[in-house]
């Protein structure tokens, strides 16, 4: 996937590619009939979403670790961060070192972690896209989120990307007492030693053991709490880690002059706490936005792609200052919709919606389809913009795996 903005006599052109590619289709919009340097018209952005297996599940990073690189990712790789066990989910405490990557010790221990590692633990490309578009996707739908939810007024917390296969995604290795290298949770230390560390084919989790005798997860255990998850070797050999992380908190929490600040991309002028916005939200108010992906549905017997959010414009006001009722996030408080659309979602039989939902959520219901109809996708793009219909046999024969969890428009 490559993906970019370039900046050209004062506009901005947006561009994304290769896995990504730009799309939507069914029922048809009205093309702009005047230039988009005129005020009163958007452009119009079309996300062609090239929704597979490889797409979701490659690391970010594969080389070893160097703590003078920095990691980007869901985690501030100026800050460290300990592991609440109870909500399993990173909460960002202290600044780092940069210039050696360690954290400060927390009684006398070293149970806090680089973020910059744990991006490069972590982290795919994926993630990497939806933060650079959306700000990340907001935990409102893992087994955790009922417990500790991840879009509220006093939290934002985000969540690492699905993997349901080990693929695309190498193990690594951390040494305990290494720059960096944090510890179970707040009080409680690694065993010394060298520790193996695999996310590929857990779901959004990872696990660190003292061997490499690592096994696959079934699809009901990759979606599990930590709690509730196996774990390799005897007890007390291994440790599971739910990838949530809480976002746009400044560290020391409280502190009226904190030593590293906000994230760049955290958005504070809502009600509750900040939160992490992208391109999309950045330019919605100049733009329009729809997104068509794949039905979940391997093999080569499907051709296409089908519409998952229509063109629209996904901000909270129209212009000049009329409230949009297909409006993606809370202009108060920040927090997003979980349903947008909802006359969509009701004809497809589904209960969520929405272009940033789509693609910040494609993956965690039930995982990626194999092979890739890119260019019928890309193909299904053209006729949307045109105003063409697409073959039937793009969108036929439909059933809920294949809608994965979204609307087929």
């Amino acid at each position: 996937m490559t993906s970019g903005i370039l900046k050209h006599r004062g506009r901005w052109v947006f561009f994304l590619a290769a896995n990504m590619a730009l799309v939507p289709l069914a029922p048809a919009f009205t093309p702009s009939q005047q230039p988009p340097e005129n005020a009163t018209v958007p452009g119009n952005v079309v996300l062609a979403l090239s929704v597979e297996f490889p797409t979701g599940l490659q690391a970010s990073y594969t080389t070893n670790y160097d703590i003078n690189t920095l990691y980007d990712g869901y985690f501030d790789n100026r800050k460290c961060y300990t592991y609440d066990t109870t909500n399993e989910v990173f909460k960002p405490v202290s600044a780092e070192n940069t210039a050696t990557g360690a954290c400060p010790e927390i009684n006398q221990k070293k149970t806090a972690w680089s973020g910059n590692l744990l991006n490069w633990l972590t982290m795919t490309n994926i993630d990497q896209f939806r933060s650079v578009m959306t700000g990340g996707t907001r935990d409102s739908f893992s087994s955790m989120s009922t417990t500790y939810h991840g879009d509220t007024t006093a939290r934002t917390v985000l969540i690492r990307s699905f993997s349901d296969r080990n693929s695309y995604n190498p193990g690594k290795s951390i040494t305990v007492g290494a720059a960096g290298v944090g510890g179970v949770n707040s009080t409680t230390t690694f065993s010394n030693g060298t520790k193996n560390v695999r996310s590929g084919g857990y779901g959004s989790k990872m696990i660190v053991s003292n061997a490499n005798n690592f096994a696959d997860m079934t699809t009901a255990e990759q979606k599990a709490t930590c709690a509730a998850t196996p774990k390799p070797g005897n007890n007390g050999t291994s440790w599971c880690f739910n990838l949530r992380v809480e976002a746009c908190v400044s560290v020391p929490v409280g502190s009226a002059t904190p030593d590293v600040g906000l994230e760049a991309n955290c958005e504070n002028s809502y009600s509750g706490i900040p939160k992490p916005e992208g391109l999309i939200q950045k330019h919605s108010k100049t733009l329009r936005f729809a997104a068509l992906g794949y039905l979940n549905e391997t093999g080569n017997d499907r051709s296409g792609g089908v519409l998952r959010s229509a063109m629209k414009n996904v901000s909270p006001l129209l212009a000049p200052n009329t409230p949009n009722a297909a409006k993606e996030w809370d202009s108060v408080t920040g927090i997003m919709a979980p349903n947008p659309d909802a006359a969509d979602a009701t004809a497809s039989d589904v209960t969520q919606s929405g272009l940033m939902n789509y693609l910040n959520k494609f993956g965690y219901a039930a995982g990626y389809k194999g092979n890739d109809p890119v260019s019928e996708l890309y193909y299904a793009a053209l006729l949307y913009l045109r105003g063409k219909t697409p073959p039937v046999a793009y969108s036929n024969s439909l059933n809920a795996a294949k809608k994965d969890g979204f609307p087929v428009i």
